[in-house]
């Protein structure tokens, strides 16, 4: 009796696992497809700034073009800043490279390839700013 009720469990969490796995790998394939179009809205949205800005600039109509300008590089200046705040209690090597990163306009890259291969920790992906999108892995 106790070798079939041994049986009837090892086939039970044998079948639970079958399909965790399947969750597991849809559920990861759909973080994928959400940090891509996330990556994608935000370079979308910081090259049709300076698109704009340029198109001001080519029509003569130069403060407002270094105005459309100066608020596109006052927002990667703004996110460097809350990089660096978010990284206070983490190794100088994190906080400084993460905010270079955001600096340098990567900081959606750098931290969307650190969630997706399982790098990051999950109590830095917890923020109290509601503007940008987050995952939890």
């Amino acid at each position: 009796m106790k070798d079939t009720e041994k049986e009837n469990k090892k086939k039970f969490l044998i079948e639970i696992a079958k399909k965790h796995r399947t969750l597991a790998k849809m559920s990861r394939i759909g973080v994928a497809v959400k940090m891509l179009l996330a990556l994608s809205l935000g370079y979308f949205d910081i090259l049709t700034d300076f698109l704009v800005a340029k198109s001001y600039y080519d029509s003569g109509k130069f403060d407002t073009a270094y105005a459309t300008a100066g608020f596109a590089i006052l927002a990667i200046v703004i996110q460097a800043l809350r990089t660096f705040k978010q990284y206070g209690k983490k190794s100088w090597k994190l906080r400084y490279g993460r905010t270079l990163a955001a600096l340098l306009g990567l900081g959606q890259l750098v931290e969307g390839a650190a969630v997706w291969t399982g790098r990051e920790d999950s109590d830095l992906l917890v923020s109290d700013h509601g503007d940008h999108l987050e995952y939890r892995v």
